[in-house]
């Protein structure tokens, strides 16, 4: 599981509640993602991989949690695959995944990041695909 400090996971908690509501009230789209790269990587450096729409926040040193705003699962996925292509340029490592999973206003932000975080596990374990949806799991369920 991943080590989220209580100050993170009240942010990552607000985003998620906040992307909830959008999703009941206005019908809004919005995938989420979660990052996790090896190496050294500020915050600044991802800021200027990312889209204008996109939110990221820092779960801790080697996870980020990526909320794709106004964004479906494919479109999700090709941002996801620009971003990985980015890192793999910039940064010149190879070690870096992420999955994605379509939001589920029901969800809490404990399930949310556990679903996630299966995905991710299940893509680094197989090694094919560097961006997963919640597809992957067809196979182990």
């Amino acid at each position: 599981m991943i080590d989220i400090d209580e100050t993170t996971y009240n942010l990552l908690n607000k985003e998620i509640e906040r992307t909830h509501y959008n999703a009941r009230r206005y019908n809004s789209i919005s995938t989420f993602g979660l990052l996790y790269f090896e190496g050294n990587l500020t915050q600044s450096t991802l800021h200027k991989m990312v889209r204008l729409s996109d939110f990221f926040l820092r779960l801790n040193e080697h996870y980020y949690f990526f909320n794709f705003h106004y964004t479906d699962e494919k479109n999700a996925i090709k941002a996801g695959e620009n971003l990985i292509f980015k890192l793999d340029k910039t940064l010149e490592n190879r070690k870096s995944y992420l999955a994605v999973d379509r939001i589920d206003a029901e969800e809490t932000t404990k399930s949310t990041i556990n679903r996630l975080y299966q995905i991710l596990q299940e893509s680094m374990k197989r090694h094919n695909n560097r961006v997963e949806d919640e597809n992957i799991l067809n196979d182990i369920y």
